[in-house]
């Protein structure tokens, strides 16, 4: 059910919505009155996010370390060697 008064009326979001809003999200103008990327950590009140993937996953690995992760430790689990990666708050890049 909407939330809905006499010259508005807010909706859940339907997949047709998801064009538009990247578009807004990502526009130059948009994003100076709404300010820059959120820190998800901050958001949630997180000090700190633990990954864990198969070493031999090296695209996987690749992707937290672009997301500003470490690897910490490798450890056998699951029948396969597992790479452990963590990001702490204060270690996330900044704009």
């Amino acid at each position: 059910m909407p939330l809905q008064t006499a010259r508005f009326e807010l909706s859940a979001l339907q997949l047709d919505d998801l064009e538009p809003v990247v578009r807004l999200r990502t526009d130059a103008q948009v994003r100076r009155f709404l300010g820059g990327p959120v820190n998800g950590l901050n958001y949630l009140s997180l000090t700190r996010v633990v990954a864990e993937t198969q070493a031999a996953n090296v695209a996987s690995c690749q992707l937290l370390e672009r997301l500003g992760m470490r690897l910490e430790r490798t450890v056998e689990r699951f029948g396969a060697g597992q790479a452990i990666y963590g990001v702490d708050n204060s270690a996330i890049k900044r704009d």
